[in-house]
This record gives structure tokens, C-alpha cells and sequence, in this order.
């Protein structure tokens, strides 16, 4: 050997028989930092987190776990698109890294886009196709999108892979709560008046399909009040538009007195980040007189663990002035979408036009505010009731400031078919 090249190897030989214990031991450090990150990460202390993250990818640019966790953070505080970059980064990598699909599909779910979410979870379950987690992120995402056969195919895959899954029940309500593509409902209800009135009653029939452009529905109203009967004809609809926008379109007719005789409806839904919905819309009323009211409205929704809050302003403008009226409601789901109790609570003007004896525009002007608490419960697989009371304390017509309590009863019973 020469002897230039026995130097080199003599000067090498110390870093050489260093180099197995130097790398664990930076391998280690490295570990520990990342330990801290994802403490940090939990703890929701993000930007110490990522600054973590990112200096440990300065050292070593492949470690997938610590871009995951990245890419997590920014989900976490709703900044979508920055993580979606660093996922997608992993998966230029590593296509197949599992954690990475997954986060992907949570991050396309978490920002409203369900759509993106049950295409990316397909993608997942390319290279993962046993997978339940990801089984289940395609069967929600589906659900939202309302593409419901699909989303009972990947259920039933999963209930015979994974039948022992925790979420397994969860989903099977789900899939069956949109198994069915008809629906009848009818219900009954008593007001009770503290003065002036005696008793009505009211009864409502529904016809309910789901079709590919959304669920539409026909109903017919029936009353008796204050020894008259009305009838009212209604068609209602819910077109879907793209990811994320949906729309509530209206009309009903009657050419009873006790009914308004034209009433129009129009919502424009949209489904925001984080479960949550806002809407915006006015319905539009022509009375039998042919006087006119429009009442302009729209919502603020969403859900939270197991509740669902919602909270709908009308505002009915005109005479210089607005006046306006606010409901809110929380339901409290029992472990299936067609279970839960419910409270309500409104204030203000706008009451309910079914009870007075004949709909006139002052009516939409009187002060009330009520309460209300119900409950509707399945009964079985395609079988659900419901039984409601609600209270309402409302100015009368021609008495300004008197007011009449009502009492109202309620039972409803539904059949998916």
C-alpha cells in the first residue's frame, strides 16, 4: 500500500470506529425532539411545535413522521391549504405512507370538502384497501356528499373485514339512515288557549324522496280552528350545488283564510369549516286580502360532539323600521340521526300565523316568546316517533299589550320505506 493512502486510512480509523456510536446518538436527539414536538403539538402549542418540526427537517428532510406531524398542526388551526402542502410532500416520497393518506383525507373533511375527501380517501385504500379508519373517513365523506349506495358498499366491506371496529355501529345508523330513498311523516297537534279561543287542531301528511338533485318533499296541511277547517298544499325541495352549497326552495298554496294564500320560501345553505353552516334567505307571503309580507332570514349552525346547535333570525322589514325575531334550538343526538331530544327557545315578532283565526299582516308584528322540548326516538329500522310540548306566551291581535298563553301538544310518526 502506499504510504500516502496508509496515512489517510490512519487518520480515518478513529472516525470510522466512531461513526456506529455518533449516529445513534444523533438518531437519539433527533427522537427527543420529535418526543417534544408531538407534546407540544397536543398541548396546542403549535408554532413551537413546527419550530420543532422544522428544525429537525433542516437535519434530516426524509423523516415522513415529522412532516405528518407538521402538516397536522396546520390542520389543527383550520390553515388547510399549508397543510395539505407538506402531506402531499410525504407522498411525492413515500405514495404509500399511511398516516400521510390519512391526514390528507381528514384535512380535505375538516375544510367542508367532502367531495375531495372521498377521493382522497379512494386513493388511500389503493395501496391500504383493508384499512378501517380509512374505510370509514370514505363512508362519511360519501354520506355528505349524499352519494348513499357507495358509502353502504364500503360499509359492508368494512362490517365483514372489521367487525370488531369501535365506530362500526356508528356508522351502521348512518348508511341506514339514507338506505331508504322514501319517507312518510304525519302529526298531530292540540293548541290549548288560556282565553278568548278554544282548542284547534292541526294535522300535517309528508311525502318525503330522496333523488340525485336532493330530497323533496310534499306535504299537506290540515286544520281546525275556532270552528273553521283550511287546507294547504306544500312542495318543498333541497337542490344540492357543488361541494358545500345547498339550497331550501319553497311553495305552498291554500285558498283557505286560516292559511296565507301564497307562501314562497328561499335558503341558500353553505357548509363552513369545522361542522359549522350559515345560511341566508327570505320567504314571501301574499294573504288572502292580498296583502303582501316578506320576512328575511338565514341560520348559524353546527355541531359539536354529540349536539347540534342552530340559532335563525327573522327580521320583516317596512315602515321605516326593522322589526325581528330570533329561535334558538339545541338537539342532543342519542347514538343515531334519527334519535335525540331537542330544546327551543324564541323572542320577538313573526309568530306562528296558525293561530289566529284569520292570517292578517299585524300579525307579524305582535310580541311573544316561547319555549319548547321534545324528543324523537326510532322505534326500529325504519320506524320513529316523536312527542313534543311547547309553550307561547302572545300578544292579542286587537288588545295591544294583552297577551294569551298557548299550549301546544305534539305527536309525530315517521316510516322509511
Amino acid at each position: 500500500m502506499h504510504q500516502t493512502a496508509r496515512l489517510r486510512l490512519v487518520l480515518l480509523l478513529p472516525f470510522l470506529l466512531l461513526l456506529p456510536i455518533a449516529l445513534p446518538a444523533q438518531q437519539a436527539g433527533v427522537d427527543e425532539r420529535f418526543r417534544q414536538a408531538r407534546e407540544a403539538a397536543y398541548a396546542e402549542r403549535y408554532e413551537e411545535a413546527r419550530r420543532l418540526c422544522l428544525g429537525i427537517l433542516d437535519e434530516v428532510p426524509d423523516y415522513h413522521e415529522v412532516r405528518i406531524l407538521l402538516g397536522r398542526t396546520y390542520a389543527w388551526e383550520g390553515r388547510f391549504g399549508e397543510a395539505r402542502k407538506h402531506l402531499e410532500e410525504v407522498l411525492v416520497r413515500a405514495p404509500r405512507n399511511r398516516d400521510a393518506l390519512l391526514a390528507l383525507v381528514n384535512v380535505a373533511y375538516w375544510s367542508g370538502n367532502h367531495a375531495e375527501a372521498a377521493r382522497a380517501a379512494a386513493r388511500a385504500l389503493v395501496y391500504h384497501p383493508l384499512d378501517p379508519e380509512l374505510m370509514d373517513r370514505r363512508i362519511r365523506a360519501l354520506t355528505a356528499t349524499q352519494r348513499y349506495r357507495e358509502a353502504g358498499l364500503v360499509y359492508t366491506r368494512l362490517q365483514r373485514t372489521s367487525p370488531g371496529y369501535g365506530e362500526l355501529k356508528e356508522l351502521r345508523d348512518m348508511v341506514s339512515s339514507h338506505r331508504y330513498m322514501n319517507s312518510v311523516r304525519a302529526s298531530w297537534s292540540y293548541d290549548h288557549y288560556s282565553a278568548v279561543f278554544g282548542p284547534s287542531q292541526n294535522l300535517f301528511l309528508q311525502y318525503r324522496r330522496e333523488t340525485g338533485m336532493g330530497p323533496v318533499l310534499g306535504r299537506l296541511r290540515m286544520q281546525r280552528r275556532f270552528g273553521e277547517n283550511g287546507l294547504q298544499g306544500e312542495v318543498d325541495w333541497y337542490p344540492v350545488f357543488g361541494e358545500g352549497f345547498y339550497a331550501y326552495l319553497s311553495y305552498a298554496w291554500s285558498g283557505s283564510p286560516l292559511y296565507p294564500e301564497h307562501r314562497a320560501g328561499v335558503e341558500l345553505y353553505h357548509r363552513l369549516p369545522l361542522s359549522l353552516e350559515l345560511s341566508l334567505g327570505a320567504r314571501h307571503l301574499i294573504l288572502v286580502g292580498g296583502e303582501e309580507v316578506t320576512l328575511l332570514t338565514g341560520s348559524l349552525a353546527g355541531y359539536f360532539g354529540s349536539w347540534y346547535l342552530s340559532f335563525k333570525p327573522f327580521v320583516i322589514p317596512g315602515s321605516g323600521a326593522l322589526d325581528g325575531s330570533a329561535v334558538l334550538m339545541a338537539r342532543r343526538y342519542l347514538g343515531t340521526p334519527d334519535s335525540y331530544l331537542w330544546l327551543s327557545g324564541s323572542m320577538g315578532v313573526s309568530p306562528s300565523e296558525r293561530t289566529f283565526q284569520q292570517v292578517e299582516a299585524g300579525i307579524f308584528r305582535l310580541q311573544s316568546w316561547g319555549a319548547g322540548a321534545g324528543l324523537r326516538h326510532e322505534l326500529g329500522d325504519a320506524v320513529s316517533a316523536e312527542l313534543s310540548v311547547n309553550y307561547e306566551r302572545q300578544e292579542r291581535l286587537n288588545a295591544p299589550d294583552r297577551y294569551l298563553d298557548i299550549l301546544t301538544f305534539n305527536v309525530q310518526l315517521g316510516y322509511r320505506f
